[in-house]
């Protein structure tokens, strides 16, 4: 099926040459632009200063993009989780996440993922359709609560690097003088890692990353995050090293370690036979020039993540980190998470979307988020 074509979601550059497409002088492109993004007007009939010839020769050619989620779900805590239909028929989930004076939504940027991480509720869909620049920025600006966000994190459904070129251009809008005019330290972006396009995306914008880490030795992480195939995380690694995030712009690595967080701390690891921890040593998947931040992700039920200070180290549990701490300028920039269990259902942010399960979950709902300090609230 096809669609009309949308101005929304187009930068200034494209909508110059459309101007010039339909005889209108270039200058109209701006107009468009301060329209569609400072004033959220998409209809062409409504844009006044623009001949009135030229504003029915768009409203014949554009459709519009901008649509109302179809559903809302909302804890005690005042987090909300939005449905939004896309053109092509397909859905994806956004939260809007609420905390003090902090306001952060959790955007997606596909329907479905082709990822195929194991711990991934999104990945199990498959991938089923890109959104445009227009379908991800829709999250944002047909939100009920569009004027109290504070913060942006591409965290929902798909890969954002494998949708490069409509996520770019989402982020040029937001950050962009003549868009919304967001700072990028607002901002981040979740990545599992692909390789191909993590150089393109760190030259292209200065907002915030983040690594799906989750384990940091191959062949585990390979089990679990088949992206570890095609782009080893050494490969990642190396790419990060080559940028500077000592200034505003950070790093950040999403780490899931199911057998650190089963383990109580001091013991070491006494149910693996002693070969296995017989690995060539591999270097730190991280820059050691960064300022990170470790965000452990907890199960259910696995009870609450101890304090910073008594947290266990990874050398504590596995002899193949011994001897090999984090330099003195990483540091963990927030506190363990507080656990938020609401209804007794758990949704997580960070890739645990998925619209097949969607009637269930917004039938009962029954959702919970885990909370950070001063960051994201995710699981």
């Amino acid at each position: 099926m096809t669609h009309q074509e949308s101005l929304y979601g187009k930068t200034p550059d494209q909508l110059a040459a459309l101007c010039g497409e339909l005889g209108m002088p270039r200058f109209a492109a701006r107009q468009i632009a301060r329209w569609l993004y400072v004033r959220h007007t998409e209809d062409p009939l409504r844009m006044t200063d623009i001949a009135a010839a030229h504003r029915q020769r768009l409203a014949e050619r554009f459709s519009p993009a901008l649509s109302a989620p179809e559903r809302v779900t909302e804890s005690a805590d005042g987090t909300k989780k939005y449905l939004f239909r896309t053109l092509e028929g397909h859905y994806v989930e956004s939260a809007y996440i609420p905390d003090g004076e902090r306001a952060t939504l959790c955007v997606s940027s596909q329907a479905g993922c082709r990822m195929g991480c194991r711990f991934c509720a999104t990945g199990r869909q498959g991938l089923q359709q890109s959104l445009t620049a227009a379908e991800i920025l829709n999250q944002a600006v047909s939100l009920p609560e569009r004027d109290k966000l504070t913060n942006l994190v591409f965290m929902g459904m798909g890969e954002p690097l494998d949708n490069t070129d409509e996520v770019l251009r989402a982020l040029e809008i937001i950050t962009a003088e003549w868009g919304f005019g967001w700072s990028p330290t607002r901002i981040t972006l979740s990545t599992a890692g692909v390789v191909p396009e993590l150089r393109r995306f760190l030259d292209a914008t200065k907002v915030h990353l983040a690594v799906s880490l989750h384990n940091p030795f191959h062949e585990e992480r390979m089990e679990i995050m088949p992206v570890e195939r095609a782009w080893p995380i050494a490969e990642v690694a190396a790419i990060l090293r080559e940028y500077d995030f000592t200034h505003q712009r950070r790093v950040v690595r999403i780490h899931r370690d199911e057998r650190a967080e089963r383990l109580p701390a001091p013991h070491p690891r006494t149910d693996a036979p002693a070969e296995r921890h017989q690995m060539p040593h591999q270097p730190d998947p991280l820059p050691p020039d960064s300022r990170l931040a470790l965000l452990l992700a907890q199960r259910r039920g696995d009870g609450p993540l101890p304090r910073r200070a008594d947290r266990p180290r990874h050398s504590d549990h596995d002899p193949r980190l011994a001897g090999r701490g984090h330099p003195g300028r990483m540091r963990v920039i927030e506190h363990p998470p507080k656990r938020r269990d609401l209804g007794g259902g758990l949704i997580a942010l960070s890739g645990q979307f998925c619209a097949a399960t969607l009637k269930s979950r917004f039938s009962n709902g029954r959702f919970g988020f885990c909370t950070h300090h001063r960051k994201t609230r995710f699981v």
